[in-house]
């Protein structure tokens, strides 16, 4: 009961963040920003048609989940957060000011929660994911 409060709470954490930040910034900007939005919308892309498009929002895993390791996956273990984060960075650029720079960073707090919370079911379910975690970077290719 307990993991699912705090997966629903985390996720909901997350919308409402989401939200916050396009509401604030505002979600059409001037060229660089378009082009960083565009760029978490193909990422965000590939890595939904890598996954087969059976993904979940909550941070749980699912009994019938697989572990994914090509595509997007082969390099950065959450491309789908990547993909968040790089959208709603370009929304700040388009007003950046403490309190949207502030909600980027809760943001991103909120999806580094996720990923602990996530990642500690994956190395249960799935052994070689401790060796996959020393291979690969959580969120940026080959920096973090």
């Amino acid at each position: 009961m307990i993991k699912t409060v705090n997966s629903f709470l985390l996720t909901l954490s997350q919308f409402v963040l989401i939200v916050a930040i396009a509401w604030f910034c505002g979600v059409l900007g001037n060229p660089v920003s378009l082009g960083i939005m565009v760029a978490g919308i193909l990422l965000g892309a590939w890595s939904l048609i890598t996954f087969k498009f059976n993904v979940n929002i909550f941070p749980d895993v699912r009994k019938n989940q697989k572990l994914i390791l090509v595509g997007p996956y082969r390099l950065i273990r959450h491309p789908m957060y990547s993909a968040v984060l790089m959208i709603t960075l370009a929304w700040v650029l388009n007003r950046i000011d403490v309190l949207s720079i502030t909600l980027w960073i809760a943001l991103l707090v909120i999806l580094n929660l996720k990923i602990r919370y996530e990642e500690s079911q994956l190395i249960e379910k799935f052994p070689k994911y401790k060796e996959y975690i020393q291979r690969s970077k959580k969120l940026i290719p080959f920096v973090f």
